[in-house]
């Protein structure tokens, strides 16, 4: 079962480690460190615009992982392959709720990370 779920994943991401240090005003800095490359499955499920904030793209969507991925529901996901095709621009995307671990491998619920450019890309 572990396997065909493996196989089944065509997508290649970074998992972006969450690390927090305080500034001198004992406010949190957050960062991000990448990893090496991992095997996983993105799927897309619907893309909503937010009018309030300015017509910003929302993207959702499942990230499914092998099953011994070391992921905190802090981390990020920097997807930087689709269908074994590199990306011009990685998607990256915050992880929404629980870390759901099932007997053949990971699933994540995920929203893309907009850095202000209104195309819905992360950095």
């Amino acid at each position: 079962m572990r396997s065909t779920q493996d196989d089944a994943m065509q997508d290649t991401c970074r998992i972006g480690a969450y690390t927090s240090t305080d500034d001198a005003y004992n406010l949190p800095n957050v960062t991000y460190v990448y990893g090496d490359e991992v095997v996983c499955g993105l799927d897309l499920l619907r893309s909503d615009e937010q009018h309030a904030s300015g017509e910003v793209p929302v993207i959702t969507g499942i990230v499914r992982l092998p099953i011994g991925t070391e992921i905190d529901e802090r981390d990020r996901i920097r997807v930087e392959q689709r269908y074994n095709e590199e990306l011009t621009t990685p998607q990256v995307f915050e992880i929404e709720g629980p870390v759901d671990r099932g007997p053949s491998g990971i699933r994540l619920d995920v929203r893309i990370v907009d850095d202000g450019s209104g195309l819905g890309y992360g950095v």
